[in-house]
This record gives structure tokens, sequence and C-alpha cells, in this order.
């Protein structure tokens, strides 16, 4: 459950139910409704697949990456 923010779009890649910041009633209603739900196992396995790219290592890859390319670019 996320707020529906740029960032956390971007990260949850559709694998979340997204609601407006603030939104209190929103929050309640999608709770409700995905405590209900999302024990598909090809869900899950979905959920699970795009969260593996989320580690330390490609973490620190990444931000290695970007200071390589900020170095390379005046």
């Amino acid at each position: 459950m996320y707020s529906n923010l740029p960032a956390l779009r971007e990260v949850a890649g559709g694998h979340a139910t997204l609601v407006p910041p603030g939104d209190v009633a929103a929050l309640a209603a999608a709770l409700i409704t995905v405590s209900g739900s999302g024990r598909d196992p090809a869900s899950i396995a979905g959920r699970r697949a795009h969260a593996t790219r989320f580690t330390w290592a490609a973490c620190a890859e990444a931000t290695v990456s970007a200071y390589m390319l900020a170095l390379r670019d005046p």
C-alpha cells in the first residue's frame, strides 16, 4: 500500500495499490480490498520477482555508476 507519489509508483512497478496522499478514506478502502486479495500464487511470484531487483548490491552499483557519470560530465 503506497501513497500515489511518483517515486513510489516507479518503485512499485504496478505491484501496489496506490492511494492519494492524505486520503484516509481511500487508504481504508484499499486496505480492506487488499486484505482479502493478493494471495494468488502468480501474483505473489510476480511481486517477489519485482522485489528481487532491489538489493543493497544493486543500490551500490547504481550509486557508483551515478558518481562515475557525474565525474565524467562537467
